[in-house]
């Protein structure tokens, strides 16, 4: 096991137990994200476990940590359509009032139920892996490591570029999203490589979160207007109020085309900038600057 490796999952493993203990004592909207996070970045040194090594089976930790990340994920989407709907309050008027209403109470349902659930929730799987994983001797192939690690960058780049043209469609949300989680996957793999890609890395995992924040608003929107669409056919809505939602939808909808049309706009610049090269030409430049140092 290769010490990048080793040393990604002690980390990752640490904050994942810390933010599990903060959400048993408050599941907040920061306590939830961070703990999706958490189990995000632990998923995918997993993966990279499998790809380095096959030999170190990680399918029981991962579905482990997936049995809490559905509940969690549910409570995830009731914060953001609550944040989302008191941010852009003053924009899009009364509306909303009725859907807000009805996502307090579920959002305090949904809150006993991750406190329930993570109070009796012990990572047994997790646990036992991260201290198998700790006993292994420190014995790995530097060249195989670098070459496996080239693979598996200019793969998931690939990937993200090839989602281009669907981005660009008319009714692109699907494409989107794809794009969102392809860009997690590209971003969380540089943040565990990063000791080989040099500190420029720091600057572009900036932009990646940077395009992954954009791609985050806009499903964010998606799923708003999607939901709310559906709310306003329900029966036992006055005549007054699908008015004032449908209102607020078509608001909506040109917030949500102002953000695909900023990020359009920027696509091919940012891939261009994020590209695998882009990091192998930062490392190398630093080494030139302290060779001349």
């Amino acid at each position: 096991m290769h010490p990048i490796i080793k040393d990604s999952l002690q980390e990752r493993y640490e904050t994942f137990c810390a933010e599990l203990a903060k959400c048993r004592h408050h599941p907040s909207l920061e306590g939830v994200h961070d703990l999706r996070v958490s189990i995000r970045r632990l998923n995918a040194v997993l993966v990279k476990i499998e790809q380095f090594d096959p030999t170190i089976m990680v399918n029981e930790c991962a579905r482990e940590l997936k049995l809490l990340m559905k509940p969690l994920g549910k409570l995830r989407d009731v914060h953001v359509q609550v944040e989302w709907i008191e941010k852009i309050f003053s924009l899009i008027g009364p509306g909303l009032n009725e859907y807000l209403k009805r996502l307090w109470s579920r959002e305090k349902r949904l809150q006993k139920k991750i406190i329930a659930l993570t109070a009796r929730y012990s990572p047994v799987a997790c646990a036992a892996l991260h201290g198998r994983i700790l006993a292994l001797p420190a014995t790995y192939d530097e060249a195989r490591f670098t070459e496996i690690s080239g693979t598996l960058l200019s793969g998931l780049y690939g990937e993200l570029t090839g989602m281009k043209e669907g981005a660009s469609a008319a009714n692109n949300a699907a494409h989107l999203h794809c794009m969102r989680i392809s860009v997690k996957k590209y971003r969380y793999t540089v943040e565990i490589l990063r000791p080989i890609l040099g500190d420029g890395a720091a600057r572009l995992l900036k932009r990646i979160h940077a395009m992954q924040t954009l791609l985050g608003d806009i499903h964010d929107f998606d799923v708003l207007i999607e939901i709310l669409a559906r709310f306003s056919r329900r029966k036992k809505r006055t005549k007054y109020e699908v008015s004032n939602i449908r209102n607020s939808l078509r608001k909506l909808r040109k917030l949500r085309r102002e953000m695909n049309a900023r990020f359009l706009s920027i696509l091919d610049d940012e891939l261009a900038a994020i590209a695998p090269d882009k990091f192998i030409e930062g490392t190398a430049n630093e080494r030139d600057g302290q060779a001349q140092g």
